[in-house]
């Protein structure tokens, strides 16, 4: 949502390797209940990159998405986004 579409996620997968140590870093935002997160503004122009996503609270996005299973995958940003993108 931040990046208005333009970075895409990836669901996480870890592989082992027997030669090279592996580290992983997870890091985490956690805004205020009632802010409102989406697009930077430097990742919308109208006349190339759209807004594709509306502005929503925190804690609606959160409600939203631990009410969803996880066999939906990355379907936790449709509701979101804008319906002329889709």
């Amino acid at each position: 949502i931040l990046s208005n579409g333009m970075y895409k996620s990836i669901e996480h997968r870890a592989v082992t390797n027997e030669k090279n140590s592996r580290i992983s870093v997870a890091a985490f935002a956690f805004p205020d209940d009632e802010v409102e997160v989406g697009p930077v503004d430097s990742m919308v122009d109208d006349q190339n990159r759209p807004r594709m996503y509306r502005n929503v609270k925190y804690i609606d996005y959160v409600r939203q998405h631990l009410s969803r299973k996880m066999e939906e995958g990355k379907l936790h940003t449709d509701f979101v986004k804008l319906e002329s993108n889709y």
